[in-house]
């Protein structure tokens, strides 16, 4: 009987891997593919033509480590962080034939965010395994993560955003397995809030309010804001030395006071509190958003501009239908997230805490400073995948994982047909 018992366990886990891998296989097919889809149509030469995101600046940072936007003080060590390793595999690859050095490493960073959606996905189901979900649930619950628009759109294409989505759902996940071991294991949070610094500055907060949150088990909250706050002060110290090393390697300067003023006051918003009521909205059309619309190009046209108009959401009135019942039950879903949280019982509530205030600080800082919500959407994803997860471990009725997994390849087909639009309105674009 023992040996069966062993052999069903291990099929079953065999079945768990598989299934996984198969996931993780499609995730990164279709950011990949979509990826080469925007470079072919030329997105990736311009500014801000997706929701005003700069591929044009990243992969270059990516590919070669040369340009300044990679080393500015809101994203220190971009550059730094992402290049050398890009370079070094350039350089193994080129040395066994193929393709020059160069070529390689754009080939590479095209790569990077797929193959951190792909990351980003098995750790959503990380998540939710720690949560208290079952696999099935989990398995639908890391598609869905993978499916929802804003990850459709930042894990395919050369910019910050999904790496520091990643970073976030990584500390969610890292917090929910410290939670289970009972203790803060130091080294892996020193070193992912390095990364997540380094990355992008203002989600520090984020990551350190997910270990404040499991120092608290422990201690009192004035010990374990102390010490979050520590965690913090060494994180961004770290950066300004890394940065200051690192640079020298590509005789580059770090970002200037003058020149972060002047940028931050150009994307001031006109009129914060009516922004900021439209932040609920945001949250549920990161995951499936009505309609997609576009406006005018933010700067002024050039020659080698080949599209005079950019993506939003914002910028378009809110349609019926379809797309905003889908919306609408993912607003349904975090506000159950919320009270599964409250009541205290779900596996990893004393996180709770953490992905409010995630939710909070983008919602009040993007309301204060940025172009568009949706642009900033990784930023607060992975505090809305664990709200799904506290949520769905309280219900594993068949008939709830039914509802899930409707619900989920809905978002996908609707996602894609709103892709599948934004592609057809470049290629309908005039040449110029």
């Amino acid at each position: 009987m023992s040996a069966i018992a062993d052999t069903g366990t291990t099929v079953h886990a065999g079945v768990r891997a598989l299934a996984l891998a198969l996931l993780a296989t499609l995730v990164f097919v279709a950011h990949d593919g979509l990826a080469q889809r925007w470079r072919a149509l030329g997105v990736f030469d311009q500014y801000n033509v997706l929701f005003d995101a700069d591929p044009n600046q990243r992969l270059g940072c990516f590919a070669h480590g040369w340009q300044q936007e990679g080393r500015s003080i809101q994203h220190p060590n971009l550059c730094n962080f992402i290049n050398p390793p890009v370079r070094a595999l350039a350089k193994g690859l080129a040395s066994v034939g193929g393709d020059s050095e160069e070529a390689l490493r754009e080939a590479i960073a095209l790569r990077i965010l797929p193959a951190a959606g792909t990351l980003n996905t098995l750790a959503v189901y990380g998540i939710a395994t720690f949560a208290g979900m079952t696999f099935l649930p989990a398995l639908l619950l890391a598609a869905l993560s993978a499916s929802a628009f804003s990850g459709l759109v930042f894990f395919s294409i050369p910019d910050h955003f999904g790496l520091g989505g990643l970073s976030l759902t990584l500390a969610f996940l890292l917090g929910l397995a410290d939670l289970r071991a009972g203790h803060l294991r130091w080294p892996r949070w020193l070193a992912l809030a390095v990364l997540t610094a380094g990355i992008t500055i203002t989600n520090l907060l984020g990551c350190a309010a997910v270990a404040c949150c499991v120092l608290r088990r422990s201690s009192t909250w004035r010990s374990a804001l102390s010490r979050a706050a520590l965690l913090m002060v060494v994180a961004v110290a770290a950066n300004l030395v890394l940065q200051k090393l690192l640079n020298l390697a590509y005789h580059a300067e770090g970002g200037d006071l003058a020149t972060t003023v002047q940028f931050t006051q150009s994307y001031l918003r006109a009129d914060p509190l009516a922004t900021l009521a439209r932040f609920p909205l945001a949250l549920a059309e990161a995951i499936a958003p009505a309609t997609v619309g576009t406006v005018a190009a933010r700067l002024a046209a050039t020659p080698e501009t080949r599209y005079l108009f950019a993506f939003s959401l914002e910028a378009v009135p809110m349609a019926l239908g379809f797309g905003l019942a889908l919306a609408g039950i993912g607003a349904l879903a975090l506000a159950g997230g919320v009270r599964a949280g409250l009541g205290g019982t779900a596996a990893g509530s004393a996180l709770l805490p953490a992905a409010l205030l995630l939710l909070a600080w983008n919602g009040a800082l993007h309301a204060v400073w940025g172009n568009e919500y949706f642009l900033y959407s990784q930023h607060w994803q992975a505090a809305v995948w664990f709200l799904f997860a506290l949520l769905l471990r309280r219900h594993a009725a068949p008939r709830i994982t039914a509802a899930l997994a409707a619900y989920t390849l809905l978002v996908a087909a609707h996602n894609a047909a709103a892709i599948g639009h934004m592609l057809d309105t470049l290629l309908a674009a005039p040449a110029r």
